[in-house]
């Protein structure tokens, strides 16, 4: 019973497919010349260990021939290499084995997880596709190296090693799977195929997301299986008629039986097949004489095909030829024939257009800026183009990943190309008469067949969108529910196509069975998962050039109204029309006075506020009007946020106030509620509030921030695309001394008093009168956007010098510096001295909460002196500094 296995292995080449960072799995690498080692194996058990010490041997595999020797092979291969072998067909004889290789591919178990319960998948599978001798037999199992990705979520894929009673040859095998049709990946009963026995490779970063690869399990029946091969000789794979190489007249017509092939077919199926071939061009003639008994229309059929060579010479040597078909001869040449050929000439020319249609998708997306054209467009393509191709399909989503980070900066996760990509996949929940099925999901077809183009749904915030006819509008979950009702409603128009009287009857009953509230709601739920509505959050608004009105959109860059495009994904809008008449002159007075009449001020607030609605917030700035009571400030900046709409939010103050340790790093619902947003108007904050310094920075910084709504189970990632306004009477508490925090404030001071100012009249209508200036202020925005984009911020003398008054009244050390300590280069004083004399200091004026310890003293005294271990115990402490009651005790000695 003792049986052999080879085992081959290559000196640098790795077996194994590997796991890499950007989420992509490597594929084989060829091998040419290996090493060969043939082991011995008796049983199942045996056959187990071997497979086991392979699996961490990522140089090794397994193939089922049996090498004939170095003599053979150095006669007949003229690459032969002494001490190696080359893994060809002609080296290796086809030898029985007990030992055999079943390998699963996609299979979709319905009772287990194919990651977390491999064994029980593969008994799933055994037990529904494999004969009855395979079950419950030993087996050992090894789980793909592709097992796990996220591309084959709910697939098992896995190799299946059996012990068999009897010896089978790979031929036989083959076979045999053929005759029965056993769902399992026939290549690998090839004498030469490579059987991949070592496990995945992961790149540093990578891990693995499955627990177990690999293992043996214990057969409750036994260790053999029972597997009793009878062929059937009407059926085997070597047929006893051969066609020759040069005789291909017709004899014996109508001997051959005919496959049945309509003149249609036959079109079809030539249509591929090269014409400018002699031979092929005869041998296409004589299948099409035979198959439709030298008929006039065959002729026809084979002229117009012939009429596609170069060296066709006329009908008239068709019909010639035509005519000495079925004459005589051996080997008759059948449509069996044609519909090989024609088959394999047609997958040629499919792949060639793919091929072709790839490197169009390929260009397209390497050439894409915008990534809301890369997704809505293109990734719809390139999902129309690969459907039913895998690798062709991996390789344009790893492609559109890759160039929107390029575009964006922001990785894209798999499932949302994925979903993308299929969104312009049509329907399958037709039948055959192309009308919908009668089902929950063939009611889900009718309603996006009805208001698809109109419908959208955010599975990171669980939100239904719909199409207003300007912009993508959030709708409740009574309003998605009215769509499926309406849909429901119009179930009786589709009696018309039917003929059917007992056809007419079905529909009836479904559509009084659909009439129930559980149809609706399950409609609803089907079409969250459906990838023709689904989209990524990301994608919402993701186009900062466009500023979305109640009559279209603004471009930007150019200050031109665009036409409303669902594609532009635009979810916000203004909600005021906007014109280039439009004027606010009540508006830009108030702003004038409230600079005291300073152009120059009004000019430099009218691009800060120009720049806030571009959405790109790269001058890294935090807004802080700030003045007394009656200043006019909260007049300007509630119209400012009346005209932007949806594109302002307020939030409270305490967002960006308070201890900086509170939320740090988790997900906030505050900030989602800012996604998407321009401007976001700040509640006025109370006194003594200090600034989340670390918050403002990230807000600033450029990354991406977490956030999650209150019940939300998935955290996401928003990009700012605000900047924060805070006007205050207050201004906020600034610990930081460090350039990063300083360079983002911007300090506008409103200090005009309109009760204290004679030279100003009071409006108590002003407020009002602005609302009516709306559409006006909207284009003054937008005027200063464009004044932004072509002369920057270009701050006054009067902002800089705001920011320099109030860094120096934030230098909380200024004071106590200033009377308590001495500044000279001949001092020098421990951190402790300076902390206790800091704390006193701190404790009689209130502020020891702002730098309450001895370290946070200790970092911000670095900027300011050189550190040194001072004194005769040689303690931590500073040079340059010292304390004023230290130098009086010495001059009182």
């Amino acid at each position: 019973m003792t049986d052999r296995i080879s085992v081959l292995r290559h000196s640098t080449i790795r077996l194994a497919k590997t796991w890499q960072n950007d989420g992509n799995i490597s594929a084989y690498q060829d091998a040419k010349y290996f090493s060969l080692v043939e082991k011995p194996v008796s049983n199942i058990q045996d056959l187990s260990k071997i497979l086991a010490e392979l699996e961490h041997d990522s140089r090794a595999c397994v193939i089922r021939g049996i090498y004939k020797g170095d003599e053979h092979a150095q006669k007949i291969d003229t690459e032969f290499k002494q001490g190696k072998v080359r893994r060809q067909k002609r080296l290796f004889e086809d030898k029985p084995h007990h030992w055999v290789l079943i390998e699963i591919d996609d299979f979709e178990p319905m009772l287990a997880d194919p990651v977390r319960e491999p064994v029980e998948a593969i008994n799933e599978y055994i037990a529904t596709c494999l004969p009855t001798s395979f079950h419950e037999v030993s087996y050992h199992w090894q789980l793909s190296n592709s097992a796990g990705h996220l591309k084959h979520i709910g697939k098992l894929k896995a190799h299946v090693w059996f012990w068999l009673e009897t010896v089978y040859t790979s031929d036989q095998l083959k076979t045999w799977a053929e005759q029965n049709n056993i769902a399992l990946d026939k290549s690998v009963l090839n004498t030469v195929q490579i059987h991949y026995t070592a496990a995945p490779v992961f790149e540093v970063g990578v891990s693995d997301p499955v627990p177990m690869r690999s293992g043996y399990f214990q057969g409750l029946i036994g260790d053999e299986v029972d597997l009793k091969i009878v062929l059937d000789p009407g059926s085997a794979r070597i047929s006893s008629t051969i066609e020759t190489e040069h005789d291909f007249e017709d004899p014996f017509l109508g001997i051959e039986p005919k496959v049945g092939l309509t003149l249609t077919d036959a079109q079809s199926l030539i249509k591929f097949i090269d014409s400018s071939d002699y031979e092929t061009w005869l041998k296409t003639g004589m299948a099409l004489h035979h198959e439709f008994d030298g008929s006039n229309e065959a002729l026809a059929v084979w002229d117009e095909w012939s009429q596609f060579s170069s060296k066709y010479a006329g009908y008239e040597v068709c019909q010639e030829k035509w005519s000495t078909l079925g004459c005589g001869g051996q080997n008759p040449i059948t449509a069996r024939w044609l519909i090989k050929f024609g088959k394999e000439a047609t997958k040629s020319a499919e792949n060639q257009e793919k091929h072709q249609a790839m490197e169009v998708i390929k260009s397209l997306i390497l050439e894409c800026k915008d990534s809301v054209v890369l997704i809505n467009d293109i990734a719809k393509k390139a999902g129309l183009a690969a459907a039913g191709d895998i690798a062709m399909r991996t390789e344009l989503t790893g492609l559109i990943r890759s160039r929107f980070k390029q575009i964006t900066n922001t990785s894209l996760p798999l499932p949302d190309v994925r979903m993308a990509m299929n969104s312009a996949i049509p329907s399958k929940t037709k039948g055959v008469d192309g009308r919908h099925e009668m089902t929950e999901l063939g009611n889900v077809g009718r309603m996006i067949d009805r208001y698809g183009d109109d419908l959208m749904f955010i599975p990171q915030t669980e939100t239904w969108f719909s199409w207003n006819g300007t912009y993508w509008q959030p709708i409740t979950a009574v309003e998605i529910t009215q769509y499926a009702t309406a849909t429901i409603k119009a179930l009786p128009n589709e009696l018309k196509d039917i003929q059917s009287d007992d056809d007419r009857a079905k529909h009836r009953k479904f559509y009084i069975d659909s009439q129930k509230i559980k149809m609706a709601d399950a409609m609803v739920k089907w079409a969250r998962s459906d990838e023709r509505l689904l989209r990524h959050i990301n994608l919402l608004d993701a186009n900062m050039n466009l500023l979305g009105c109640a009559n279209g959109v603004v471009d930007l860059n150019t200050g031109k109204l665009l036409d409303a495009d669902r594609g532009h994904m635009i979810s916000y809008s203004t909600g005021i029309e906007y014109s280039l008449s439009a004027k606010c002159p009540i508006f830009e007075q108030t702003v004038l006075d409230a600079f005291f009449g300073d152009g120059e001020m009004a000019a430099f607030f009218q691009r800060v506020i120009g720049y806030i609605v571009l959405g790109q917030p790269k001058e890294s700035i935090i807004l802080i009007p700030y003045g007394s009571g009656n200043n006019g400030k909260s007049t300007i900046f509630k119209s400012i946020a009346l005209a932007l709409g949806d594109y302002a939010k307020a939030a409270n103050a305490d967002t960006f106030l308070g201890d900086s340790r509170s939320n740090s790093g988790g997900a906030r619902e505050d900030i989602l509620r800012l996604r998407g947003s321009r401007f976001v108007y700040s509640t006025e904050p109370d006194e003594g509030k200090e600034l989340k310094e670390g918050l403002i920075k990230a807000m600033t910084g450029g990354e991406s921030l977490p956030a999650r709504g209150l019940y939300a189970r998935h955290t996401i990632e928003v990009q700012p695309t605000w900047t924060v306004v805070m006007p205050t009477n207050h201004k906020p508490i600034i610990k930081g001394d460090d350039y990063g925090i300083w360079r983002r404030i911007m300090l506008v001071p409103f200090t005009r008093n309109y009760d204290g100012d004679p030279t100003i009249k009071k409006d108590v209508n002003r407020p009002a009168k602005l609302l009516r200036e709306l559409p006006g202020i909207l284009r003054w925005i937008i005027a200063g956007a464009l004044a932004y984009l072509q002369n920057g911020l270009n701050p006054p003398k009067g902002v800089i010098q705001a920011k320099e008054e109030y860094r120096d009244e934030m230098d909380l050390l200024s004071e106590w510096l200033n009377g308590y300590c001495i500044l000279s280069f001949n001092h020098e004083t421990t951190t402790e001295d300076l902390f206790q004399s800091w704390k006193g200091y701190a404790e009689r004026n209130g502020c020891l909460r702002l730098i309450p310890s001895k370290n946070h003293l200790s970092r911000r005294l670095d900027s300011r002196f050189k550190k040194r271990n001072v004194g005769e115990r040689k303690l931590k402490g500073f040079v340059g500094i010292g304390l004023k009651r230290d130098f009086e005790e010495i001059i009182d000695v």
